[in-house]
């Protein structure tokens, strides 16, 4: 590679590493995770939390109902139903604010997605633990379970979500010291 072609590629990294820097510490550009992104269990549009999923009386409504349906479904045995609900009554847990409670049932369903030996389940639960323990200042949790989910998407083949992570990881590293 000539000297020319070279500097010019590197002025065009530093420049494009500026306008990145620029626009990520505008906070207007930043987008705040939330707790229920990337939950097993719900469609994509219901991870986003507004007005009117989290008014609390419908919150405690359903999860009182889950509830119910877990103990239905645990009778007959762990299966992936009750997996999901126990991801439901988490996900709702978790915008309640009761973020033990919610991180009990994610990790019930964890043991539950981890016997059928689906990649993708598995670290999008470990994702969504990772980021309950980043959300309540707890970074060494939330940097195991990262990697985990990173383990868990290097194998199902999903690299780009498996980088995401390893980011994440090392946002933590860099917020920690």
């Amino acid at each position: 590679m000539n000297a020319n072609l070279r500097n010019f590629l590197l002025v065009a990294v530093v420049i494009t590493a500026i306008a990145l820097y620029n626009y990520y510490s505008d906070p207007k550009n930043q987008k705040k995770d939330v707790t229920v992104e990337l939950i097993p269990g719900l469609p994509p549009e219901a991870s986003e939390l507004d007005s009117n999923r989290a008014d609390t009386t419908v919150l405690s409504a359903e999860l009182e109902n889950y509830k119910q349906m877990l103990v239905t479904k645990h009778i007959t045995g762990p299966k992936p139903e009750e997996a999901e609900l126990l991801c439901k009554v988490a996900n709702i847990c978790a915008r309640q604010n009761k973020t033990d409670e919610a991180l009990e049932h994610y990790k019930k369903a964890l043991e539950i997605i981890a016997t059928q030996d689906n990649k993708t389940k598995i670290a999008d639960l470990c994702y969504t633990i990772a980021i309950v323990y980043r959300d309540t200042n707890q970074p060494e949790k939330a940097m195991d379970y990262f990697m985990q989910a990173s383990d868990m998407y290097t194998q199902a083949g999903d690299k780009v979500t498996a980088d995401s992570c390893l980011q994440k990881i090392n946002r933590l590293q860099y917020s920690v010291k």
